[in-house]
């Protein structure tokens, strides 16, 4: 059921991969966030489902490989949101020279999903030093 909650990155990501000319990579770092994600519900999931024999150590070693690219991949993502903030939505037909646009649907989810990620790490971090 978690992995239907994926669907969106996977369909805004490759849906409007060219209606996002103010940050032309904020398609790719969604698309690529819920692949990253899928992989990981997938390793802890199905590996252990499938190998329970398997090493944990092995099963820990492949999570903490794919977190760090994770956290690299939100703070590239970081930069691809913010840096176009607020962009325009609406794309302006009659003058092809006017400010770059973004798809609505795209950059609001990316735009949430990465500030909620930055809250939740923030919140982990204090709750973490100050217990």
């Amino acid at each position: 059921m978690s992995d239907l909650r994926l669907l969106p990155f996977l369909r805004s990501g490759a849906a409007f991969v060219h209606e996002c000319p103010a940050a032309p990579l904020l398609p790719v770092y969604v698309l690529v966030f819920g692949i990253l994600v899928l992989l990981m519900m997938l390793l802890f999931a199905v590996l252990r489902l499938l190998c329970s024999a398997a090493p944990a150590r092995v099963t820990w070693s492949l999570g903490a490989v794919l977190l760090l690219l994770l956290l690299l991949w939100i703070l590239f993502g970081s930069y691809q949101v913010y840096s176009i903030y607020p962009p325009v939505y609406q794309r302006n037909g009659t003058d092809p020279s006017g400010p770059p646009f973004c798809n609505r649907s795209l950059y609001l989810l990316a735009f949430w999903t990465t500030t909620l990620l930055h809250v939740l790490a923030g919140s982990t971090l204090l709750g973490a030093l100050c217990p």
